[in-house]
């Protein structure tokens, strides 16, 4: 007769192993490539506003859906004041999050308050896209031509006057 202990925790979908942890590790969280590239069906639509993040790496972030379904894309506001886009079903090197283990994916979810002051754009974005597939294509083409860096609020307000 013998003791176990927790060695490691798993998180799974289907038969691939998104991540792992080591509680007694200096690196506790592992992730797989799969962790990197979710193809999840998503009830998202352009224009909603959202919260995600990839903890423990990045803190929550707003945002507000620009394109659905597999390629599911928002835009945010960093630290430095630029309006970015982030792919949420993985992080792919074309994206502000581009050096991620694990999809914004796995924490995504709607965000039902008003945004602070600091992100109001986002507020007229969101009315703006108003779940227009059309609309939120073309804030997203507009933004990526614009610059890989992200663009200012005066050029966003330009995209959506």
């Amino acid at each position: 007769s013998g003791t176990m202990r927790l060695v490691y925790t798993y998180e799974a979908i289907g038969e691939s192993i998104m991540y792992f942890s080591r509680p007694d590790s200096s690196e506790p969280y592992r992730f797989s490539f799969e962790a990197r590239n979710l193809k999840l069906p998503t009830p998202f639509l352009p224009g909603d506003k959202v919260f995600f993040g990839t903890q423990p790496e990045v803190s929550p972030q707003n945002g507000v859906i620009l394109t659905a379904g597999e390629r599911l894309r928002a835009l945010y506001l960093d630290g430095d004041g630029y309006y970015k886009i982030v792919s949420l079903s993985s992080s792919l090197p074309d994206d502000a999050y581009c050096n991620l283990s694990i999809s914004p994916l796995f924490s995504i979810g709607y965000q039902r308050k008003r945004l602070p002051k600091r992100e109001n754009l986002l507020n007229a974005l969101s009315k703006f896209i108003a779940h227009s597939t059309t609309r939120g294509f073309s804030v997203c083409k507009a933004v990526s031509e614009a610059s890989f860096y992200g663009i200012t609020a005066e050029e966003l307000m330009d995209i959506i006057a």
